[in-house]
C-alpha cells in the first residue's frame, strides 16, 4: 500500500464561489479535478452546483452539510471512459483545537444518476498547525472508496500526506 501512496498523482482543485443567501445558507459552484493512476483514473473532472447549510458555526467549531448536482467525466487507464450526471453530498467539520491548530474532517459522497451501482465515498481527516502568519503544517489521511472501481483496480485507495501550506 505504501508504494501506491507514494506514487499516487493526486491533483485536486476545489473552486467554490459562494453566493450568500443568509448567514447559514449559501449557493455554490464547484469544480474538482482528480488524477490518480493507482485508482485507474487518468483524470476526472466534476462540475457541480448546489447549496450548503451551516448546521453549527461557533468560534470553536463548524459543521456544514452540502448537496449538489453536476456532471462527472472520467478518463480511465483501462476500461471505458465514463460521463454521467451525478448527485453529490458532503459533510464538513472543523474543530479549533487551539489558537494555532485545527482538526478537520470532510466526508463526500458521489452517486451516479446513470448507474445505481456506481457510487463513491471519500473521507479526509486533517490536522493543520500554524507555523507563522504565512505557513502551516498539514498532516492528512484520505480514504477513497469506489463501489464500482475501474476494472483490475481495488475499490479502496488511501493517501497519507504531510505538507507545508502557504497562505498569501
Amino acid at each position: 500500500a505504501s508504494t501506491r501512496i507514494r506514487g499516487a498523482m493526486i491533483d485536486q482543485l476545489r473552486r467554490e464561489a459562494d453566493v450568500g443567501r443568509s448567514a447559514r445558507v449559501a449557493a455554490f459552484g464547484e469544480y474538482n479535478y482528480l488524477r490518480d493512476l493507482f485508482a485507474g483514473l487518468e483524470h476526472k473532472n466534476v462540475l457541480s452546483a448546489g447549496l450548503s447549510y451551516a448546521v453549527a458555526d461557533t468560534e470553536r467549531q463548524k459543521l456544514i452539510v452540502d448537496g449538489s448536482i453536476g456532471v462527472s467525466d472520467e478518463v480511465r487507464v483501462v476500461d471505458e471512459d465514463v460521463r454521467a450526471a451525478v448527485l453529490l453530498g458532503g459533510l464538513g467539520y472543523l474543530l479549533k483545537v487551539s489558537g494555532t491548530t485545527d482538526l478537520t474532517e470532510d466526508v463526500r459522497y458521489e452517486q451516479s444518476l446513470d448507474h445505481d451501482e456506481d457510487w463513491r465515498l471519500d473521507n479526509t481527516l486533517a490536522l493543520v498547525t500554524k507555523i507563522n502568519s504565512v505557513f502551516s503544517l498539514k498532516v492528512s489521511s484520505v480514504v477513497r472508496y469506489a463501489n464500482a472501481p475501474v476494472e483490475a483496480f481495488q475499490p479502496t485507495d488511501t493517501i497519507t500526506s504531510v505538507a507545508v501550506v502557504a497562505k498569501f
